[in-house]
This record gives C-alpha cells, structure tokens and sequence, in this order.
C-alpha cells in the first residue's frame, strides 16, 4: 500500500493514500484495448495504489476513451480500489 505518514501531533499521524489515473488517451499511437486497460488496473493495485482516476472530456482534439466507462470496465478486477471519475471542458 502506498500510504505516507505525516506526523501533526504527538497524538497520532495524518496518512494520505495514492491513486493511479487510467490512460484514456493513445499517447504511443496504440490504440487502448480493454486488455491493457485491465493490465493497467491490476498493476496499480498490485503496487499499493487505492484509487482508480477517469476523466472525460466534453470536447477534445484527440480520440480519447470515455472514462466513467472505462472505470466501470476495469472495476470487476481491481478488488476495493476506488474510485474518482472527473469531467473537464477543453477550448483550443
């Protein structure tokens, strides 16, 4: 688990978890398949990370995967991570 502990008292530390953003976007001209998008899922988890991240654009220049669908695809196998889907809108 990837956890930081912070002390802020003499009574106890304040810990803050870490998440991994699900790559919605081909950077490498591949395109996304939902085996990668799994692969992707299962190595975050298998590291510590305890959040799962997805935005989606209303409009952007690039083919881009939808992420509230792509979160829901990949949740059956990344146990009791979660979630934190995020919608941004882009003007060029």
């Amino acid at each position: 688990m990837l956890r930081l502990g912070l002390p802020i008292c003499m009574e106890g530390t304040l810990s803050l978890d870490y998440g991994a953003h699900l790559p919605l976007i081909a950077l490498d001209r591949q395109p996304w398949a939902l085996q990668r998008l799994l692969e992707y899922a299962v190595s975050a988890e298998s590291v510590g990370f305890q959040a799962l991240a997805a935005n989606d654009h209303l409009v952007f220049p690039r083919p881009w995967l939808d992420g509230p669908t792509a979160l829901a695809a990949v949740l059956g196998r990344t146990g009791q991570m979660a979630v934190a889907p995020h919608v941004s809108a882009w003007r060029g």
